[in-house]
């Protein structure tokens, strides 16, 4: 019975390195969306000098308020293409062998979506990502990434997401309580920390996206980008 040597060449495992494409260019359009339907919305109640009403005498939408209609369903489509970029781009930070992670993909996606823990853990997670995903961390040592630095637009952009959310809340409760100059004060408020938010939402995915490229170019540079 002859035996059959195996082979020592290892073989290779098959890359689930995932970058770019339509779910990066999704979130970033989403995003450009917010930052637009708030400007458009914000520059109508200045002009007004309150919040307009959004419906007429005969039961329609004003123009004012088909606008909010549709800026409502663009904080959803924000809130689907943001969830999945951001836990595809935590999965990738596997993929680069990075060692002393905090979190996980599933925390990722989790930490987004349900609250509380949305009011903390996505800023420590776009933290993690952002560093984890350094491409002039030493490849030899898979714990550099944590020396690191992360750029307070990070931050900033937390901070001006939850500012928008409590905002937004307080101006909700100023319609049902019926106080409409503080309803138009706090909905102005709002949405200015949503433009704010959009804007640097952008430029985080962006860069976010750049770097993973970048970093997985210089670890796997015969590898294809899917």
């Amino acid at each position: 019975m002859v035996r059959k040597e195996k082979s020592s060449k290892p073989l290779k495992a098959p890359s689930v390195f995932e970058t770019g494409g339509r779910k990066t260019k999704a979130v970033l359009v989403a995003l450009f969306l917010t930052l637009v339907f708030n400007t458009i919305e914000s520059a109508m109640i200045v002009s007004n000098g309150k919040v307009p009403v959004t419906q007429t005498r005969s039961g329609g939408s004003t123009g004012y308020g088909m606008l909010s209609q549709v800026t409502q369903y663009i904080y959803l489509v924000v809130a689907i293409t943001f969830a999945l970029w951001f836990f595809r781009a935590y999965k990738n930070l596997i993929t680069f062998s990075n060692k002393g992670l905090k979190f996980s993909p599933t925390w990722a996606l989790v930490g987004y979506l349900l609250p509380p823990l949305n009011f903390v853990l996505p800023y420590f997670i776009a933290r993690e990502i952002w560093k984890g995903s350094d491409p002039d961390a030493d490849a030899a040592d898979p714990t550099s990434w944590r020396q690191s630095h992360s750029p307070p637009y990070i931050l900033l952009w937390w901070i001006f997401t939850v500012a928008s959310a409590i905002l937004t809340g307080v101006a909700i409760t100023m319609i049902i309580l019926e106080k409409h100059e503080q309803e138009t004060v706090f909905t102005v408020l709002a949405n200015g920390s949503l433009i704010v938010t959009a804007a640097l939402g952008m430029w985080i995915v962006s860069n976010i996206d750049k770097r993973q490229q970048a970093k997985h170019a210089l670890l796997e540079p015969d590898s294809s980008i899917t």
